[in-house]
């Protein structure tokens, strides 16, 4: 996969629900670099694509109602409830 996340199949990673975790377990898992944001459209303007469809970003940082990640070319932040978007957790091996 692009970005650096070395060899990360689709099969390593399961859907999770924030209301499934405390903020200690998402901080946990942020720090251990294995939560993700699955981009399942295009994130874009009429100047630049933020985000590309079927790719995989790492959740750098979060608030009560959204996550950070690093998108193509700049930091985005989502909104929990982006339906573009969906929450995974890297439950393989080491990346």
């Amino acid at each position: 996969m692009e970005r650096g996340l070395g060899c990360i199949k689709m099969g390593d990673l399961v859907r999770i629900h924030v209301n499934d975790l405390d903020n200690k377990s998402i901080i946990n898992i942020i720090e251990n670099n294995k939560l993700f944001l699955f981009c399942r459209e295009y994130l874009e303007d009429d100047f630049n694509v933020y985000c590309t469809k079927g790719t995989l970003y790492p959740v750098i940082d979060f608030t009560e109602n959204s996550w950070l990640i690093q998108g193509d070319i700049c930091f985005v932040e989502v909104e929990k409830t982006d339906p573009e978007f969906v929450l995974v957790v890297f439950e393989g091996g080491e990346n």
